[in-house]
């Protein structure tokens, strides 16, 4: 790539893709063990941190497929298996309402331990898909994870 291509900007450098390592972890959600999918970049450098929520589908390949390009593009993402213990709800319906109310603690619990990471910037977020962009939004405002900056 010559010069010209990259000053006029043809050339976007953050967009570059990293290699990634992923792979199922527990995290501790309290007592409670929880499956999750985790993908960061395997360079030593620090990145920002996210939390992906999935909606009432679960943790399936469309989600981890999510979590792996985010890592490509240089972030350490956790997406929380929420529906574990909501196994009983048959009805996509019945789904989306329990994880409106019982997904807090372990997207929390996904963010502690992204915080405490070594390898993470600090600068934590949440997204999600179908109910959990929902969940994500809510949990951005109630716990302070919008910039103020504009």
């Amino acid at each position: 790539m010559d010069d010209q291509t990259i000053r006029e900007g043809l050339y976007v450098t953050h967009f570059i893709q990293h290699r990634i390592t992923s792979g199922y972890i527990q995290i501790l959600d309290g007592a409670q063990s929880l499956p999750a999918f985790w993908a960061h970049p395997q360079i030593g450098s620090t990145f920002p941190g996210l939390v992906l929520i999935h909606g009432e589908r679960g943790l399936n390949n469309q989600i981890r497929m999510r979590v792996r390009r985010f890592a490509e593009l240089g972030y350490y993402v956790i997406a929380p298996e929420l529906l574990t213990a909501l196994s009983n709800a048959d009805t996509l319906e019945a789904r989306r309402a329990a994880l409106r109310q019982s997904a807090d603690s372990a997207i929390l619990a996904a963010l502690e331990v992204l915080r405490t990471h070594n390898r993470v910037n600090g600068k934590l977020g949440v997204v999600g898909w179908s109910v959990g962009g929902e969940i994500a939004f809510r949990m951005a405002r109630s716990h302070n994870l919008i910039s103020k900056q504009r």
